[in-house]
């Protein structure tokens, strides 16, 4: 299911600065994974999991905080509001 707006708004004003765009959508394979769909934002916490696999990162969506897995997702070098109507 794609972020709310209110989901958006959440994660956009939280971390302004380090949000990044989701271009693909996942699935996720286990509990402590994340689902996302293209164009959801999110913050990447930490560029590896628990057991430093690079390919699962820790990211907060305004809905959780767990796992993305091997994910396409590009830095938002700039914070405006009109990425708040972004439609996907």
């Amino acid at each position: 299911m794609p972020q709310t707006d209110s989901q958006r708004v959440q994660v956009t004003k939280q971390y302004p600065a380090k949000l990044f765009l989701v271009t693909e959508t996942r699935t996720a394979a286990d509990r402590t994974d994340i689902s996302v769909c293209g164009g959801d934002f999110v913050w990447v916490i930490k560029k590896n999991d628990p057991n430093n696999n690079s390919k699962r990162w820790l990211v907060d969506d305004g809905r959780y905080v767990k796992l993305l897995i091997d994910a396409e997702i590009k830095h938002l070098h700039f914070y405006n509001k009109y990425l708040l109507n972004v439609t996907r």
